[in-house]
């Protein structure tokens, strides 16, 4: 049975990384091993793991960054656990904590005592904190929305209201619905036609000036990647993830903010297959229903 890192052999390593990708990096830290992994956080910093051995157990905690971030936000109460989703989280990644009464801090974790179950955990501990990060940074980023976002939101998810009704009156059996959780996380709300188990869900991206556009990509991509990493999306048969645009002024592209959020919006259209539409062109269709079945707009 192991007790020390340096059991842990860097050919062991290496296999962990292939079962990634070799966009990984370590550093030793006397008896831990700092792990670097290739996922980022909405401010753009590696997501960092920390491998240690104890009583012949891997542990990969988060080294408490996540209580540290937290208590940096001033608005958080991270020891109520009122951090958006932190208990679903915990639960989905079946992670535990320990409080560390020499250093004062909390330590979210997980243990294994068989070393092919490594990568499996460190995988688990790196969405872990990047799920929990995400929801704090989200509540301080996004907890003022300004006037014109939040009305362009409303402008969006009334057009997408009225063309439901008429569709139905029409027979098109199309439904619009919204709930607590959707709301939570900003998307606009979902559609779906009955018999059908299929069901697009979308965010809005209000871009008429650069602090706005960065902080709608910001959102939407929190809220892509919540839907991503939970159960949720698991529990519909076939989910269709959309973003509708407002349209973005030719002189706010050349811009380096506006650049930067643009190029944010390219990845996680390609990561979670989002498909997005500019409002105007949308709000000329009297059929919508393309959203929910997938097929190209007429």
């Amino acid at each position: 049975m192991i007790d020390t890192i340096p059991a842990l052999s860097e050919l062991m390593f290496e296999e962990i990384k292939g079962d990634f990708s070799s966009l990984w990096a370590t550093n030793r830290l006397g008896d831990t091993l700092e792990i670097v992994t290739p996922y980022t956080d909405l401010y753009g910093d590696s997501i960092v793991v920390y491998l240690t051995v104890r009583n012949g157990n891997y542990i990969v905690s988060d080294g408490a960054r996540i209580e540290s971030v937290a208590i940096d936000q001033e608005n958080i109460n991270f020891s109520s656990r009122r951090t958006v989703h932190y208990y679903d989280m915990v639960n989905l990644f079946k992670v535990l904590e320990t409080r560390n009464s020499d250093y004062g801090k909390t330590f979210c974790y997980k243990k294994t005592d068989r070393s092919e179950l490594l990568s499996s955990i460190i995988y688990d501990m790196a969405h872990f904190q990047m799920a929990v990060l995400n929801a704090i940074y989200t509540q301080t980023l996004f907890s003022d929305d300004s006037p014109a976002d939040i009305q362009f939101r409303y402008r969006v998810a009334n057009m997408l209201k009225d063309k439901v009704n008429t569709q139905r009156n029409q027979s098109k059996k199309l439904r619009f619905y919204t709930n607590k959780y959707l709301r939570e996380l900003s998307f606009l709300g979902g559609l779906t036609m009955e018999g059908s188990n299929e069901i697009w869900i979308g965010m809005s991206i209000y871009s008429r000036d650069a602090n706005n556009l960065r902080e709608s990509v910001r959102r939407a991509e929190f809220g892509f990647n919540h839907i991503n990493e939970t159960s949720w999306g698991l529990l519909v048969p076939v989910l269709r993830i959309g973003a509708i645009i407002d349209e973005i002024p030719q002189d706010l592209r050349t811009t380096g903010r506006a650049h930067m959020a643009l190029t944010a919006m390219e990845k996680w259209q390609e990561r979670f297959n989002v498909q997005t539409y500019a409002y105007e062109q949308l709000a000329r269709k009297k059929d919508i229903s393309f959203l929910v079945s997938g097929e190209d707009a007429a």
